[in-house]
């Protein structure tokens, strides 16, 4: 128990280093110290003089630290005032472009929807076509087979055949005799 109370101890000093070295830096040093010594149980409002007089004094410089701080901060406040509204400004017309461009690029992938739709419709009509064609060429390669098959068995009807020769021959020579 002794060693945890230890631990604590050394744990609250070293915290009250930091403590005190942030109020430095940041220019409010004694603050906590001014905090706890007001809420101290003793101290209620009838604090004594020298107390009284430090808190004074205290928070007269802590006035002053915030004073000195807003006249260096003044200058830059007026120089950001005006980027401020530049930046507000800038924010606005991108705003305005960014809306201009998602909706043009809404419009043109749209466009490019219907587009390749019509491209995938126009794609399978010629497929059709084209096997329609194919299916034309080979029927008039039939018709033109068959056609020359005709001429063919056209011709040789036409013509005599050699036993259809000799028959009418024969008859014509009965005939005269």
């Amino acid at each position: 128990m002794s060693r945890t109370l230890d631990i604590i101890s050394q744990k609250e000093t070293e915290l009250m280093d930091i403590l005190t070295s942030t109020e430095e830096e940041k220019g409010i040093s004694g603050y906590f110290a001014m905090k706890e010594a007001a809420m101290s149980p003793g101290n209620s409002f009838g604090v004594n003089e020298s107390t009284q007089e430090d808190l004074t004094a205290s928070i007269k410089r802590i006035n002053d630290s915030i004073n000195k701080k807003k006249a260096e901060l003044n200058p830059v406040v007026k120089e950001l005032k005006p980027l401020r509204q530049r930046a507000q400004e800038l924010t606005s017309e991108h705003d305005k472009k960014k809306m201009s461009y998602d909706s043009t690029a809404a419009g043109l992938e749209a466009a490019l929807n219907k587009i390749n739709l019509e491209v995938k419709k126009l794609r399978q009509q010629l497929n059709s076509l084209e096997s329609e064609s194919f299916k034309t060429k080979c029927d008039l390669e039939v018709v033109s087979s068959l056609e020359s098959l005709l001429m063919k068995e056209s011709k040789e009807i036409e013509r005599p055949s050699t036993s259809q020769q000799a028959v009418q021959s024969l008859a014509e020579d009965s005939s005269i005799m």
